[in-house]
This record gives structure tokens, sequence and C-alpha cells, in this order.
């Protein structure tokens, strides 16, 4: 499950926030990202370009461990 969020404050930039979450029997995976987009409006199309950074959790299966890490996402 997943649920994202963008802010444009000005025309053609703003921020986008996405929360992720994934749960299986043994395996969970939770992701929190945010960052910078900027976009153009060329009539219906509007190409962006956007930059996360954020922090991720994934728990291995048979209670093995887990790990914490650092997402960089273009």
């Amino acid at each position: 499950m997943g649920v994202y969020a963008t802010l444009d404050p000005q025309r053609r930039f703003g921020s986008e926030v996405a929360v992720n979450f994934v749960t299986g029997k043994d395996v969970s995976e939770k992701t929190f990202m945010f960052g910078p987009r900027y976009y153009r409006d060329y009539g219906n199309i509007a190409p962006y370009i956007k930059g996360m950074y954020g922090r991720g959790n994934l728990r291995y299966p048979g209670n093995l461990g887990s790990a914490d890490f650092n997402v960089l996402a273009a």
C-alpha cells in the first residue's frame, strides 16, 4: 500500500511526498521519501523531473533481523 501527495505552491515548482508499506507473512518494507519537483506545461502534456530522499526499513523473514537504509531516487 502506498500514498503520495504533491504540493505546488508556485507555478512549475513543487514538492512530493511518498509513503509505502509492503507487508507479507514474515517480511515487511516501509519507506518514506520527499523531495522537490519541477514541471512545465505544454498544452495537455506536463513533463516533470524530481529528486527524492528518504528512509526505509526492511524486516527479513524468520526473525533474521532488520535493516534501516537511506533512499535516493530521481
